[in-house]
């Protein structure tokens, strides 16, 4: 297990408004063990998951009136857009993929002009994340982290080689990538809890967070949602997560967020026992401060996402930090959708109501019925 250090997040006196889309991306069929070890200790882990979400992200500056997009989700052309080796892919294996509206669509039907949004930050480049620009002003920035250009432009099939992405989605636009070296030296960088990041606006509102590991570049994301009511209290924050994690199972129970000793099933027992760290010398003590899985799977660096699977778990230790992976669809349950607003998620009570939600499917055989209250009644 590795040792968490406390999480110091940066003080600041502006917010940026989050709100959280349903893109009606849904993506099933791929077991979890496809990026989740060990399949062997959990039984879920070898069957095809549930249709899953693939969440985009709106975020308003109110200083500047400015309007970003992170991630896109699934362009709804998808099968005749998409590369012809990711369309065999899919067609040759068990994945299921289907989407109803793409983002602009959905931002327009909320009262939002897709024209408006200035710039959309991509995670990563795999097609459930990049969506349609296309369907936004030709204006619109698109923002990437180190190492993408290189290593995924221009696409398929302007380059062949390139089919991971496809070039339409870059054809006369502003292609911004980050620069970590720079951002340090430009006075706009810093380290936050382990990871390089960038902040996006200049005022503390909105990092950009190097996540690296599942792709080259792969970005994730921290916005501050509220300042501080007093001097005791804290601000929140929304940790924007990508693909950084596919499952909350490779965060969760953590050193810094320990897995109570109430949650358990309704009739079977306790849920560390069950944990692939759990021995009974320790009492379980190492299994309620590890998370249930390890990183495995087509990762372009495994030690590398491990290493950034580690780093978030301070981030999603803290109780002033709400995180959001891109594919959790715990959210869709919990939380107020696009067009409202997420900044209010601790008065709301979310992350509690979310952060043991996984257990559910992660040991389907044990009946749980509501995992979350337990704790928080205790």
């Amino acid at each position: 297990m590795i040792e968490q250090q406390s999480l110091i997040l940066p003080k600041g006196d502006i917010t940026v408004d989050v709100a959280i889309i349903d893109t009606t991306t849904r993506i099933g069929g791929v077991p979890g063990s496809h990026y989740m070890a060990p399949a062997t200790k959990y039984p879920s882990l070898s069957k095809s998951i549930a249709p899953k979400p693939s969440h985009s992200f709106l975020i308003t500056h109110p200083p500047s009136n400015t309007r970003v997009l992170f991630d896109l989700g699934l362009r709804i052309d998808w099968q005749i857009a998409t590369s012809r080796p990711i369309l065999r892919s899919i067609q040759n294996g068990s994945m299921r993929v289907r989407v109803e509206k793409d983002v602009a669509s959905i931002l327009y039907e909320g009262g939002v002009d897709p024209a408006s949004i200035d710039a959309v930050v991509f995670s990563h480049h795999h097609f459930d994340h990049t969506g349609d620009p296309t369907r936004f002003s030709q204006t619109m920035k698109v923002v990437v982290g180190p190492g993408y250009r290189e290593a995924y432009l221009p696409g398929w099939p302007a380059a062949k080689q390139k089919w991971e992405t496809t070039s339409d989605l870059y054809r006369g636009r502003d292609v911004v990538e980050i620069s970590y070296a720079n951002s340090l030296t430009s006075g706009r960088g810093l380290r936050i809890g382990g990871f390089e990041t960038y902040d996006y606006f200049g005022d503390g509102a909105f990092y950009l967070l190097h996540t690296p590991g599942h792709t080259v570049g792969h970005l994730s994301a921290l916005a501050r949602t509220t300042l501080p009511a007093h001097d005791s209290d804290t601000a929140t924050f929304i940790f924007l997560g990508g693909d950084v994690a596919h499952e909350c199972a490779l965060l969760r129970p953590s050193a810094a967020h320990p897995l109570p000793d109430q949650i358990s099933s309704r009739d079977g027992p306790r849920v560390h026992a069950l944990h692939r760290e759990y021995t009974v010398n320790d009492g379980g003590e190492t299994a309620k401060k590890s998370p249930f899985c390890t990183a495995t799977g087509p990762h372009s660096d495994v030690a590398a996402a491990q290493q950034s699977i580690d780093a978030l778990q301070a981030f999603d230790g803290a109780s002033n930090v709400f995180v959001a992976l891109a594919h959790d669809p715990d959210l869709l349950d919990v939380v107020e959708l696009f067009p409202g607003v997420a900044n209010q998620w601790r008065k709301r009570g979310w992350k509690e109501r979310c952060h043991w939600r996984f257990l559910k499917a992660l040991f389907p055989e044990l009946g749980f019925g509501w995992v979350g209250e337990r704790e928080n009644k205790m």
